[in-house]
C-alpha cells in the first residue's frame, strides 16, 4: 500500500519557497501554510524547495525555522526539510550517541531500508559526523548484536518479489538444527538468514518453520538467544511478517503509558509517509480499534499534532 505523501501534480519549487518566506517573514509565523506546503510536496520536492529558498533569499532555512518555531514542532518541521538519508542518519547518530544506546531504533532503521537507502544512509552519516557509521556501531555496540547490525550494514538483503518454497523450507531446517534442535545456538546461521533474505522469501520461511518444529519461530527465539539479539530477531521476523504492523505497535508504544515519546512517533510518522503509511493505519485501526489519527489526537497538542495529523492524510 502506498504513503500517504505525494509528489505534487502541478510543482514550482520557487513559488513555494516564497509561499515559505511569506510564511516565515513578518509578525508571527503563519504555521499552516508550513504545514500544508510539508505535507503537500514529497520529500524530493521539498528539498527542492529549501534550495530554492536559500537562493532566493540568501538565508538558511533551517536557521530560519529555529528562530521562528519551538519544540516538538520545530523538530518535525525541520526532519521533513532533510532528505531521507540525511534524517536517517541523524536519528542513528542520536540513538547512539545520546545517554544509552537505543537498540531498536538502531534495528527499526536498518532493519527496514532498502539497500540503495543503506548506502546512502551511510553516506550521510560520514558526511555529516566525519566518521563511518560502522565504526560508531562498533564502539557503542557489542557481541552478536554488533554483528546483527553489521550485517545489516552492508545493504545486501535480497530484493526479490517472488519466495522460493523448497529454499524456505531448507533455510526452516536450517533455522532449527542452528538452534532448537542443538545444545548452544549458532547465532550466525540465524543473522545470515535474517538479514539477507527478501522480506517475501523470509515470510515464506517463518511459515515454513511451522511446518518444521511444530510453533512458531519466535518460540525459539525466545528459548534460544537473549537481550538485545532476541529483540532484534522478533522485531526482524515481525518486519518479515507484516511491516505494517510492526510500525503500528511501535506507534502504539510510542503513545503508551504515561508521556510520548515524541521523536520516535514523528520519525516513524516522517519516513513512513511515502512508503506504506496507509497499511499502517489499517494495521493501528484493526490491532487497537482505534484510529491512528485520534490516537495522535489524544497524546499531541498544538502545531505539532495539526502536521502529524497531515501527514496521515
Amino acid at each position: 500500500m502506498p504513503g500517504t505523501i505525494k509528489a505534487a501534480a502541478s510543482f514550482n519549487a520557487d513559488t513555494s519557497a516564497q509561499q515559505l518566506d511569506k510564511a516565515i517573514r513578518g509578525w508571527g509565523t503563519n504555521e499552516s501554510v508550513i504545514i500544508n506546503l510539508l505535507t503537500s510536496h514529497c520529500s524530493k520536492q521539498r528539498l527542492e524547495i529549501k534550495a530554492a529558498y536559500q537562493k532566493s533569499t540568501g538565508k538558511n532555512l533551517e536557521a530560519d525555522l529555529k528562530a521562528d518555531l519551538g519544540g516538538d514542532f520545530e523538530k518535525a518541521v525541520l526532519a521533513m526539510f532533510l532528505s531521507p538519508a540525511e534524517y536517517d542518519a541523524q536519528e542513528l547518530n542520536r540513538a547512539m550517541k545520546r545517554l544509552g544506546t537505543k537498540e531498536r531504533i538502531l534495528v527499526e532503521i536498518l532493519g527496514t531500508r532498502k539497500n540503495a537507502e543503506i548506502a546512502a544512509i551511510k553516506a550521510a552519516y560520514k558526511a555529516a559526523y566525519s566518521v563511518e557509521l560502522e565504526a560508531d556501531i562498533r564502539s557503542e555496540t557489542s557481541g552478536d548484536f554488533r554483528e546483527l547490525l553489521l550485517t545489516l550494514c552492508t545493504g545486501s538483503r535480497e530484493e526479490t518479489k517472488t519466495a522460493d518454497a523448497p529454499r524456505a523450507d531448507a533455510d526452516a531446517r536450517r533455522l532449527y538444527s542452528a538452534g532448537e534442535k542443538r545444545l548452544g545456538t549458532d547465532e550466525t546461521v540465524f543473522t545470515d538468514i535474517l538479514c539477507h533474505r527478501s522480506f517475501h522469501q523470509l515470510k515464506a520461511t517463518i511459515e515454513a518453520y511451522k511446518r518444521v518444529a511444530g510453533h512458531e519461530i519466535e518460540q525459539a527465539i525466545e528459548s534460544e538467544t537473549s537481550g538485545d539479539l532476541k529483540e532484534a530477531y522478533l522485531d526482524i521476523v515481525k518486519i518479515g511478517r507484516n511491516s505494517g504492523q510492526y510500525f503500528a505497535e511501535r506507534l502504539h508504544k510510542c503513545m503508551a503509558g504515561p508521556g510520548t515519546r515524541d521523536q520516535d512517533l514523528m520519525r516513524i510518522l516522517v519516513t513512513r509517509s511515502e512508503v506504506d503509511m496507509e497499511e499502517i493505519r489499517l494495521a493501528y485501526k484493526g490491532t487497537y480499534s482505534v484510529t491512528l489519527a485520534d490516537a495522535i489526537r489524544g497524546d499531541t497538542s498544538g502545531d505539532y499534532k495539526s502536521l502529524l495529523i497531515a501527514i496521515l492524510g
